[in-house]
């Protein structure tokens, strides 16, 4: 009887391991299948690498929490959307359940952290292992986007990069929602790709759906790229005169969306709201609409100007805050090391993004304007330098597929100068 309890409860510990030692298995299978036969050994590679120092890391941050009391959870977040999950779990038995689409620490991953604490119960650090897996999986997905707009030497060095970019693996430790978005995003862009080199099959546009429906359950701003990849599937299967029709009149359209009063001026106001609230909730805030311009815009009046350079502080903050010069915490000063490498990709991606223009300016334009969006939304409402750190990272891989470019054209150049 003991014998058999200690087997029991052995397997139960085990379980969910297992598990995700099958899942690894079944994915190494996968790409061994998929990727370029030159190119199999070396995805592989990279993806086990990318679950180990995860898991690893997974495993250190948990146990160092437990130990400082903070019961195994690396942050408020990773409480947040542990215990979500767990009341999820207990309002469905109680018949009491409400399903939200996306509300403050419920969305799509809580709802996958459910079902693994009501298949395996509550392993705290077994859990953190989904984010271990997708995250190990961003940096197959960016070597397949690399090597349809570069070449496969691109897609290696992105996926090391992806591999090994530190606040990605930090991520991966949590239970958050940022290693999904990001996979997710880098879907989308795939599919945005092919579907401007070559239209998308049946099989593809079912992973659309997929995908449009895990994008909305996560972040509903982000309705805005889904709509850019639908709009570029419809336009890959018109006729080149129906191709002008519709882009002038899509033209016209967003022109009255965007300088109609009433819909312009409630947008702002509500990312201003948004941004304020950002600002006040933590001791890293920041504010970027000014007094005199909101005073304006209550009064019906938008100040263009102004406006322009709200934005362009906002999309500063998001995309390079914490800047060195104002280091205010110590998270913040650990995390300086990554900034600076951050700062030499972002220029080598602008150069990539020029290389590659003038090879493919369609995907180039089509990236660029799939990562505008995204970024424009965050520019407006993120009002927190934690937050935007975070949040960047959506945008993260994208940036690195140009930067791989950059630096493998700085390469070659260097060695035809020798």
């Amino acid at each position: 009887m003991i014998i058999a309890d200690l087997i029991k409860s052995l397997f139960s510990f085990a379980a969910p391991y297992l598990a995700f030692g099958v899942l690894a298995i079944l994915t190494a299978v996968s790409i061994f299948r998929t990727a370029p036969e030159s190119d199999r050994k070396f995805l592989i590679y990279v993806f086990a690498l990318s679950m180990i120092i995860r898991c690893y890391m997974s495993i250190l941050l948990t146990n160092i929490a437990y130990m400082d009391d903070h019961n195994g959870f690396v942050s408020g977040d990773d409480r947040l959307y542990s215990l979500t999950a767990l009341d999820i779990i207990k309002d469905i038995k109680a018949g009491t359940f409400q399903y939200k689409l996306v509300w403050f620490g419920m969305n799509l991953y809580t709802y996958i952290l459910a079902v693994f604490y009501s298949v395996f119960g509550f392993k705290l650090a077994a859990s953190k292992f989904i984010n271990c897996y997708i995250g190990a999986m961003i940096p197959i997905m960016a070597y397949f986007i690399s090597a349809r707009i570069a070449d496969r030497r691109v897609g290696r060095l992105v996926s090391v990069i992806c591999a090994l970019y530190p606040s990605f693996i930090f991520w991966s430790t949590h239970n958050l929602k940022e290693p999904l978005m990001s996979l997710l995003l880098c879907v989308g862009v795939w599919l945005l790709i092919k579907a401007i080199s070559r239209g998308l099959k049946t099989f593809d546009v079912l992973i659309f759906m997929i995908f449009s429906f895990m994008i909305l359950n996560l972040q509903l701003m982000y309705g805005y790229l889904i709509g850019m990849i639908a709009l570029v599937v419809f336009y890959s299967y018109c006729s080149k005169t129906f191709r002008r029709i519709g882009a002038i009149s899509l033209a016209a359209i967003a022109f009255v969306i965007l300088w109609r009063e009433g819909i312009s001026l409630k947008f702002i106001l509500q990312a201003e709201h948004h941004q304020w609230d950002m600002a006040i909730a933590g001791t890293t805030g920041y504010r970027i609409y000014t007094n005199n311009f909101l005073e304006n815009l209550t009064k019906g009046h938008l100040d263009i100007p102004a406006f322009i350079a709200i934005y362009l502080k906002g999309a500063a903050y998001f995309l390079f805050s914490p800047f060195p010069w104002r280091i205010q915490t110590l998270g913040q000063f650990f995390v300086l090391p990554q900034i600076v490498a951050w700062y030499a990709l972002f220029a080598f991606s602008l150069i990539g993004a020029a290389r590659t223009f003038k090879t493919k300016p369609s995907e180039t334009i089509a990236l660029i304007s799939f990562m505008t969006i995204g970024v424009s939304i965050w520019a407006l409402t993120e009002g927190n330098v934690g937050a935007a750190f975070r949040h960047r990272d959506h945008f993260s891989a994208i940036i690195f597929i140009f930067a791989a470019i950059g630096i493998q054209n700085a390469i070659t150049k260097a060695g035809m100068s020798r």
